[in-house]
């Protein structure tokens, strides 16, 4: 208790407050609420001052309404004041936000593959070597979300390695009645791999082809990198990467 009823007090420290809050509106412009403290100080406002008094239920009406005129005539020059700062923080906080985002997204790559598990593990293992973090559909939670819906929420990253390796074989009818088919990637191997080029940019996206694996006619623009046997195609993975945006030590790919 700071205050016990009937005892009387001194008001020296409360004199001391009132005064500081008066400069300070003062200095800040707050010409409303400054003839309103100034008048608590002279005890001559008919709402909120009255007749000084030494005992502390005196003292402690005199605070609460020191605390009313604060509200009353103080809110709005605090809001004035305190909005462009307080929009100043929300921007550096959605800033950092952003940021964060973006650094976690350099650390994740899509990994679009299809039925040849043994280069998936491959291209899994030399991503996790880099230090990177591989994302690959079918070993994320599905929490009840459909195959598209699962899509669309795990791709957001910066980067994609798409594996066309020879899981189908196809061609035109003419060609299926000839005899001459030839090795396809997956359907779904093929949709991806136009989602990430329009999503991320062709610069984004690197596919890794297999031996004898036809090329979609209408995205040849693309690069494709040959899976071979020397497995070459892991550094050349590790520059496009570094080309992106992301932070690679080629020495880890000499160590492993």
């Amino acid at each position: 208790m700071y205050f016990q009823t009937g005892v009387e007090v001194d008001e020296t420290v409360l004199d001391q407050l009132l005064e500081d809050l008066t400069d300070f509106s003062s200095a800040n412009g707050n010409t409303s609420l400054t003839a309103k403290l100034r008048s608590l100080q002279n005890n001559t406002d008919d709402d909120y001052g009255f007749i000084r008094k030494r005992s502390a239920t005196e003292v402690i009406a005199r605070v609460y309404r020191i605390i009313r005129v604060l509200e009353t005539f103080g809110r709005e020059h605090l809001e004035r004041e305190l909005t462009p700062v307080v929009e100043a923080i929300e921007d550096e906080n959605q800033r950092e936000s952003t940021a964060s985002r973006n650094e976690e997204a350099l650390k994740k790559v899509f990994v679009v593959h299809g039925h040849d598990n043994a280069v998936l593990f491959r291209v899994k293992e030399t991503l996790t070597v880099l230090g990177l973090t591989p994302i690959v559909l079918r070993e994320q939670s599905n929490n009840g979300r459909t195959i598209i819906e699962k899509f669309e929420r795990f791709s957001d990253v910066n980067f994609a390695v798409v594996l066309m390796t020879a899981d189908d074989m196809g061609g035109s009818l003419k060609e299926i009645e000839a005899g001459k088919t030839s090795a396809r990637a997956r359907q779904n191997v093929v949709m991806e791999l136009g989602y990430f080029i329009a999503k991320l940019t062709r610069d984004k996206v690197c596919v890794l082809k297999g031996q004898g694996v036809e090329v979609p006619s209408d995205i040849m623009g693309v690069v494709y990198t040959p899976i071979d046997e020397n497995e070459a195609w892991r550094m050349e993975l590790a520059r496009e990467l570094s080309g992106a945006g992301y932070s690679i030590d080629l020495n880890r790919l000499i160590q492993n």
